[in-house]
């Protein structure tokens, strides 16, 4: 199988529940993707068909997990080509923010941070969450992206001993949850 490219273009506040449908579109072979779990992944692709920033794209391949994300610039290429550049759904986590939480898990924080910051403007974020143990009395993030203050809670729950499973998906699920701790597995 070789690569195939998805697109879809929508206005973010006309997104429904039956408005998923991403069509095949031709694109050109040197395409590359670079992702980092604490950066927004990045894709590059060239191809014949115009497309607007703000377009969804997915990339399936056999060779990479399925990227899924935006055009955010278009360049024009010599002859019929546009040359495009993307970010996964993780771009949403680069604004910055200043709060403050008092005896909260940090499952709760990242709900509390979907809530405000995510579930609202956007409609392409769903939350996959699984609940924490540890409370912290008292956590404060002065001008900090989202992604550094969830990367900061990770860090937090890995000191406690609580290692973290986080991902924003092709579908841009945000998913934070525990491990299974090896006591928990027993019991099943």
């Amino acid at each position: 199988m070789t690569a195939k490219l998805y697109t879809k273009y929508q206005e973010l506040d006309k997104i429904t529940s039956t408005s998923n449908t991403f069509n095949e579109i031709p694109m050109l072979t040197d395409w590359s993707i670079k992702r980092d779990w604490n950066k927004a992944g990045s894709l590059t692709f060239k191809s014949p068909i115009k497309l607007s920033p703000g377009t969804h794209v997915k990339l399936v391949s056999p060779h990479h997990r399925t990227f899924g994300g935006q055009i955010i610039k278009r360049n024009h290429e010599t002859g019929d080509f546009y040359s495009y550049d993307c970010l996964d759904y993780k771009r949403f986590l680069l604004s910055t923010a200043t709060i403050s939480y008092n005896n909260q898990t940090t499952s709760n924080i990242v709900k509390l941070l979907f809530i405000k910051y995510l579930k609202k403007g956007n409609g392409i974020f769903k939350l996959k969450l699984g609940k924490t143990k540890t409370i912290f009395p008292s956590l404060s993030f002065q001008d900090k992206t989202l992604l550094e203050i969830i990367s900061n809670l990770i860090n937090l729950e890995y000191k406690k001993g609580t290692l973290i499973f986080f991902d924003v998906d092709e579908n841009g699920n945000l998913i934070y949850k525990p491990y299974p701790q090896k006591n928990e597995r027993l019991q099943s």
